[in-house]
């Protein structure tokens, strides 16, 4: 699914215009990947008895084989189902608030159509990224930041933060 975002720039691009804030102003600041199905990262946090990758072993990995800029928030993005040990599975995971790189899986994220994807991943991206640049999760449903356990909860929220979490962000 994420072949259908050509490249990186185009994807932040999207990012952009769907938030209108400092954060964002800047794409300097964040770097996109794609880790293809045959990445030994990818390989190496694979569990074989669940199918799925562990993302909290995949974060120790990623940002150990990069060459890279210590101020750039670097985004995953892989097609791979992603789990914590405490979680049948999740959308994405950031390595702490504050840190430097999150991951996102496309694989719970498709739906019937490429623009219900799309709105899908933009908004766990923004989330993962918001954790990046110090935001918790929020107590508004609607916020992009608000915690989601199922795709009910990612297609009940906005592609935007609250005005809470936008105030921390422009700080």
């Amino acid at each position: 699914m994420i072949n259908t975002l050509k490249d990186a720039d185009k994807f932040l691009c999207l990012l952009a215009q769907e938030v209108n804030f400092k954060l964002l102003e800047s794409l300097n600041e964040i770097s996109v990947l794609f880790l293809g199905n045959d990445d030994c990262r990818l390989q190496a946090a694979y569990n074989f008895k669940r199918r799925q990758c562990n993302a909290e072993v995949l974060l120790d990995y990623l940002p150990k084989s990069l060459s890279r800029s210590h101020k750039k928030k670097e985004l995953f993005l892989t097609d791979i189902d992603i789990y914590r040990p405490q979680a049948e599975f999740i959308f994405g995971l950031s390595e702490r608030r504050g840190a430097r790189t999150a991951v996102v899986s496309t694989h719970r994220l498709k739906g019937q159509n490429a623009g219900l994807f799309l709105s899908r991943l933009l908004k766990e991206a923004l989330h993962e990224l918001g954790h990046l640049f110090n935001l918790g999760h929020c107590q508004d449903k609607f916020c992009v930041m608000s915690l989601s356990l199922d795709i009910k909860d990612v297609d009940y929220k906005k592609t935007r933060f609250c005005r809470n979490c936008r105030k921390l962000l422009e700080r």
